[in-house]
């Protein structure tokens, strides 16, 4: 069949594999997989999509500097706009990357992206697993943060997915939220 599927699988089916592929990533933490999530819901915010990248690409900076390991950005961005930005982006913060300073309010420190290795490997999500389950993870908190309001959505517990999936949680990269997601 061209083109994907030939009818949808219906809600309830839907929920079922969702719910299993969510228990499925929680199972992940043992090969060393961590979900780093940022939720920018802040109306301050003039580009919140820039911004939610930019404190990704820090948080996976600060988690590889942590562990002293280096690592690969490999990104959801098949629009041309949203692949340029993160090219951009982290190519910026690789030479300039002032960080607010937790020991000195109001002031900043520059700390250029160094464990980053490379420019973001763009992905359409639909091509990668892995890009898939990180889709899983965020449609998850959206709906922790709104909860759905469809009886079969409420009925399997999707609004608690996203707690479910304690085992992978991050949560150095944001200390007051108790699992770790990055909130303006």
């Amino acid at each position: 069949m061209p083109g994907g599927r030939s009818r949808p699988l219906g809600r309830d089916l839907g929920c079922r594999i969702f719910n299993e592929a969510i228990d499925a990533l929680n199972q992940l933490s043992k090969q060393g997989v961590y979900g780093i999530n940022v939720s920018l819901r802040n109306s301050k915010f003039h580009r919140p999509l820039r911004e939610s990248v930019e404190r990704l690409f820090q948080r996976f900076e600060n988690n590889l500097n942590h562990a002293r390991e280096y690592g690969l950005v490999i990104y959801d961005g098949t629009e041309a706009q949203s692949r340029t930005m993160a090219r951009r982006i982290l190519r910026r913060m690789q030479v300039f990357n002032l960080v607010p300073s937790m020991l000195y309010p109001g002031t900043s420190r520059a700390m250029p992206v160094e464990r980053i290795l490379g420019d973001p490997a763009i992905r359409n999500s639909s091509d990668d697993v892995f890009l898939q389950m990180a889709d899983l993870m965020a449609y998850s908190l959206l709906r922790k943060d709104r909860p759905p309001k469809h009886p079969i959505l409420v009925a399997h517990g999707i609004k608690n997915a996203f707690d479910r999936l304690d085992k992978i949680f991050l949560t150095v990269a944001h200390r007051p939220d108790p699992q770790g997601v990055v909130r303006a």
